[in-house]
């Protein structure tokens, strides 16, 4: 008996003739994973050229393109159930193929979900916002199915009376186990937004160690799975590591409030004319030292640009963010941009009627887009920015905005120190020239009435500079339209159809929002409210990007 049939011989003797049993559920999954990238190629493909050829979100295509990751993972839970149930009846005597058949179908998961996670996506007409979602929940998935074949067959040397197989087997598994234990507890929302680096290292490192730890695990083997992910990876790394720049930020501006503005070097970039709404990537400087390389670990953090001119990006940030500014160190900066998924080049040239419902830092957002389809002189596009804190009114003056409303919802005597006093108010003006402020929901929290009082005298004495005065004898001069400030939380379905009531009722109409969650979500059911009963030419149409971790 040669080497090779011997091998075979003991493979027979421990695992029957049911050792290869599970290779080609991995092939199937493969399959599957082949099949989801054309899926997301054609509906990427089909909803993109259908904006082009007419800005519709109604049709087949734009339900698929904005269906909820969830959904689509649960589809892939459906089939891979199935796929782990195959047999059951048959081998129900035989746990172990099943425990195994969960391992390698996790396996096989892996590339596609790399995939997927891509910056840029390399899946044509999809954006890597569009498929970051549908990552997280794939790879929860493939951590459920890791957990429930280590405990499963923990549960199986137990029961079977073999509860020595935990030391006998103690190798790579145990060492994989803990660290999908800490990955999925870093992972969990509240966690990964208060410790986003914490995550992102071990996130990473938990990657790296799976693809290079598994093959040594896994019997039978899985070779080509690991150099496929090997592959991907590098790729990865090689587009996010050697496509930078470095820059510095030339100027921080910076009212006492939430928000700040920088100014960073913009290198000579160019931002092609069908790239609307670009986002750049920004990361830690780790090259000009070898004490800084640990923070080639570090995220990469996404901004929008507000605005561009020949030499800066102008950007708008939280001062929250954990990402520290200054403008003395370097940065690097990645030479690929990103394009918003929010709207495309031929929807802006027809969007007649839109509402714009923006969020903190999310007004990065909206200044842009506000910018790009009032470009069109007979288009009714509004602005809605909903605050905390009124010293961070300044950035619409910044960056032109003529026009907006805006809600404050907190105000503090902290915050109303640090407002600049000469800080030039827009206002609504009436006849009486008083400031006018919208009703407000008495189910709201009402600021103080000597915070109200003080915000109507700035306003009273701070007259809008683009009023123009008038005397005996001289015409008066037609003013562009003013900003109306307004505290606490406003009712978005009243916005929104307070709005459309002045539109045209045969006009397409639009909602953007931009945002953390919350916002988006309310946003997004106040369509919907809104839509309820209507016939389809009456409808709005809704497009949204989250600001979320």
């Amino acid at each position: 008996m040669n080497q090779q049939e011997e091998a075979t011989s003991i493979l027979f003797k421990r695992h029957g003739d049911l050792h290869f049993a599970n290779l080609k559920y991995g092939y199937v999954v493969l399959l599957l994973s082949l099949l989801y990238l054309v899926y997301e190629l054609v509906v990427g493909y089909k909803f993109t050229r259908t904006l082009k050829d007419n800005g519709n979100r109604r049709n087949i295509w734009a339900i698929l393109h904005y269906a909820s990751p969830l959904k689509k993972v649960f589809v892939w839970l459906v089939a891979l159930t199935v796929l782990e149930l195959i047999g059951v009846f048959h081998y129900h005597d035989k746990p172990g193929l099943f425990l195994k058949r969960l391992g390698r179908m996790a396996v096989a998961l892996l590339p596609l979900d790399i995939i997927i996670a891509f910056r840029p996506s390399v899946v044509l007409f999809q954006n890597y916002l569009d498929l970051i979602s549908v990552h997280r929940w794939l790879s929860r998935v493939i951590l459920l199915f890791s957990f429930l074949h280590s405990i499963g067959f923990f549960i199986k040397w137990i029961v079977e009376g073999n509860p020595h197989f935990l030391l006998l087997k103690c190798d790579i598994a145990y060492i994989l186990l803990v660290a999908f234990v800490v990955l999925f507890v870093v992972s969990i929302k509240p966690v990964r937004v208060a410790n986003y680096k914490t995550f992102f290292i071990v996130h990473t490192l938990v990657v790296g160690m799976f693809v290079g730890l598994i093959q040594i695990h896994a019997k039978p083997g899985v070779l080509w799975y690991v150099v496929a992910c090997s592959i991907l990876l590098a790729y990865q790394l090689f587009v996010t590591f050697f496509c930078l720049c470095r820059t510095k930020s030339d100027s921080i501006e910076d009212n006492g409030g939430d928000l700040s503005v920088i100014s960073i070097d913009r290198r000579g970039l160019p931002i092609p004319e069908d790239q609307l709404l670009p986002h750049l990537r920004i990361s830690a400087d780790f090259t000009s030292s070898w004490r800084k390389f640990h923070k080639i670990l570090y995220p990469s953090h996404p901004y929008t640009i507000a605005s561009y001119d020949e030499d800066h990006f102008h950007l708008i940030v939280s001062n929250k963010n954990r990402f520290q500014w200054d403008a003395t160190p370097v940065y690097h900066l990645s030479t690929i941009l990103y394009t918003s998924p929010l709207i495309a080049p031929t929807m802006a040239e027809s969007i007649n009627n839109a509402i714009i419902i923006v969020a903190g830092s999310g007004i990065s957002m909206g200044i842009p887009l506000y910018h790009l389809l009032s470009s069109n002189t007979e288009a009714n596009i509004q602005l809605v920015w909903i605050l905390r804190n009124k010293a961070d009114v300044y950035i619409l003056k910044r960056f032109g905005v003529k026009g907006a409303n805006v809600h404050i919802t907190k105000e503090t005597e902290e915050s109303q120190s640090n407002v600049v006093q000469d800080e030039e108010f827009e206002h609504f003006l009436t006849d009486k020239n008083d400031t006018e402020l919208q009703d407000l929901d008495p189910a709201t929290n009402l600021p103080d009435d000597h915070l109200e009082a003080e915000l109507k005298r700035d306003l009273e004495t701070d007259l809008d500079p683009h009023v123009s005065s008038s005397s005996e004898g001289n015409k008066e001069e037609e003013t562009p339209e003013k900003t109306i400030y307004s505290f606490g939380r406003p009712k978005i379905i009243d916005i929104i159809e307070n709005y459309y009531s002045s539109c045209q009722p045969s006009s397409q109409r639009w909602v953007f929002s931009c945002g953390p969650q919350s916002l988006v979500d309310d946003v997004e059911d106040a369509v919907d409210l809104s839509n309820d009963g209507k016939l389809d030419s009456d409808k709005i149409f809704f497009a949204k990007e989250v600001y979320s971790m």
